[in-house]
């Protein structure tokens, strides 16, 4: 049972599932996910990102992933280039509605846009 362990003693994938349900127990409208699986292995990472996906879905929520990973960024029902200050669309919408974007990321000026 791990619901007793202290957080230092968890895995990188345990920890960031804590983090996501504790950002997720008030049910936002808005999920904003920064770089959610950085830290990750490819795994592990793409069960955060089912699991982040499937949340939003079910709480009809929209999910704005921010990252890097282009694996990450092509699990996403739309998605979005920031490029030396400009957010281009480059990715196409779900047919229920709901949005799921990923925002790419070049060089390190962006970051801060």
């Amino acid at each position: 049972d791990r619901a007793q362990q202290q957080p230092s003693r968890l895995s990188g994938g345990e920890q960031q599932r804590v983090a996501i349900a504790r950002a997720l127990v008030r049910g936002p409208r808005l999920i904003l996910a920064d770089e959610p699986t950085g830290a990750l292995d490819v795994t592990t990472g793409e069960a955060v990102m089912a699991l982040l996906d499937e949340i939003a879905r079910d709480s009809d929520a929209a999910l704005v992933t921010i990252t890097h990973d282009l694996q990450v960024a092509a699990m996403s029902r739309r998605s979005f280039l920031l490029n030396e200050g400009t957010l281009h669309d480059v990715g196409g919408a779900d047919a229920r509605g709901t949005l799921s974007a990923t925002v790419g990321i070049r060089a390190g000026r962006e970051a801060a846009a």
